[in-house]
């Protein structure tokens, strides 16, 4: 059978690490390159470990960066890359530094983990129970906060019953989540102005990367044939990380033609961020481009590593690892990305429905005839259904009492240019003229034509 990974090695030396692992990973899980990019920049990063950072006078800076995917569940295959590569890669590096945290836990749990495990990756496969919770449970909100000082990497003295005083403790913790457009539901402004929010980088779904072509059957079943491929690649990708988590590299500082570069790129986003606050405070771009050049230096660092990953395997390599402009810009590129994809996800959650909260029948149809009092011209069923977003058997009991109650009338509208399928319309009961259709007044012939 042919396959699109015939290859010798999986992993060519004097090739971008990053890139071969995630062009790897989108094509055998179909998810989206700029995902698997993220995930693979997770791997890298969170073998770096709290001993590498970029040297600079604010302080040393860590290469740990958070990621956070939003798509719809099943056709955005977001999880998919998370447990058939992530997990088992990450399982395999510094087995006995046990890199995989823990994905659920309380602020007294983690802190008693982490005296033995102060470095490794959360990786959760659903971020909104967690922002959930926070809208009504006062130790969640705490644990949005202490996740922030996770990121940062120091965690502050806590004073608890059961623990008494936990002094401050260093850590080096990565992040990465896949979550559903659910997630615009219960996000509430403050997990941006608070912090926790900027300090993730946001990828969105692409509905435009899935491919109009059905994937070759030849290639999409090859049973034993690529379980040992795709095994070989989760091995020999973990050997790697695990001599990169070894090398002798320890600080990282850019050259004059990246650090020029990076500072032009910092001063657009704080003098845009300031700007936009003082405008505004409210505002929650500030944030997230407040953080944008930190995160470019942050990438720059792991892109440095991924172009020249076999020379940092060398037994006499240096520990002082030079940051080019090439690796400066394209890290900067991917923070301007994210940028936009944040723009993305705010502009998302803004024009989400408000779904309006019924408790009895008549209140729900109450809301119904309002709605179609208030609107200017008839509503199609498609328009009626996403206002309120029931299921079948609310719309039969809401549409029934209406019907019964002659508070709306139902017609065909009239069907498209090209002879598509004709709208059902409604109305209220006031004096409207119903053009070019006839009033169903049969409630068995409605509920027919809704399919109820």
């Amino acid at each position: 059978m042919s396959s699109l990974f015939d290859t010798h090695k999986q992993i060519k030396e004097g090739e971008d690490f990053i890139t071969q692992v995630a062009s790897f990973i989108s094509n055998s899980t179909k998810t989206s390159y700029n995902w698997a990019e993220c995930v693979t920049t997770s791997m890298l990063s969170t073998v770096m470990g709290p001993r590498r950072y970029i040297s600079n006078v604010i302080g040393k800076l860590p290469l740990n960066v958070w990621y956070m995917c939003v798509g719809p569940s099943g056709l955005a295959k977001k999880t998919v890359p998370l447990k058939n590569y992530l997990i088992p890669i990450i399982a395999r590096v510094g087995q006995d530094e046990k890199l995989i945290m823990p994905n659920r836990f309380s602020i007294e749990g983690i802190i008693k983990y982490f005296p033995e495990n102060g470095t490794g990756s959360i990786i959760r496969d659903e971020f909104t129970g967690l922002l959930k919770e926070s809208r009504s449970k006062d130790y969640v909100v705490d644990l949005l906060e202490f996740l922030s000082e996770l990121y940062d990497g120091t965690i502050q003295k806590r004073a608890t019953i059961t623990h008494q005083v936990n002094e401050i403790k260093n850590c080096y913790v990565t992040f990465i989540t896949a979550t559903t457009p659910y997630i615009y539901k219960v996000m509430r402004p403050e997990f941006y102005t608070q912090g926790t929010g900027n300090r993730i980088l946001i990828e969105l779904f692409d509905v435009e990367a899935i491919k109009e072509n059905s994937c070759n059957p030849d290639e999409f079943f090859q049973g034993k044939a690529f379980d040992k491929k795709r095994e070989d690649f989760i091995c020999e990708v973990a050997s790697i990380l695990d001599e990169i988590k070894d090398c002798n590299a320890r600080v990282f500082v850019p050259d004059d033609d990246a650090a020029l570069e990076w500072t032009k790129f910092e001063n657009e986003c704080t003098q845009v961020a300031k700007s936009t606050y003082k405008k505004n405070m409210y505002n929650l771009h500030y944030s997230y481009l407040a953080r944008s050049a930190e995160m470019a230096l942050k990438l720059s660092g792991l892109y440095t590593v991924s172009r020249n990953w076999d020379r940092f395997l060398i037994d006499d390599a240096p520990d002082l690892a030079i940051i080019l402009k090439s690796d400066m810009m394209r890290a900067i590129k991917k923070s301007k990305h994210h940028y936009q994809q944040f723009c993305k996800m705010l502009e998302q959650w803004r024009s989400r429905p408000e779904l309006k909260t019924f408790s009895t029948l008549h209140e729900q149809a109450d809301g119904v005839y309002d709605k179609l009092r208030q609107s200017p011209k008839p509503l199609t069923w498609t328009e009626l259904r996403r206002a309120f977003g029931w299921d079948d058997y609310n719309w039969r009991n809401v549409l029934k009492f209406l019907h019964d109650t002659q508070k709306i009338r139902v017609t065909f509208g009239d069907s498209t240019q090209k002879g598509g399928r004709r709208p059902t319309l409604f109305y209220d009961d006031s004096e409207v003229t119903i053009v070019d259709g006839k009033v169903i007044g049969d409630w068995t012939v409605i509920q027919q034509k809704l399919r109820l």
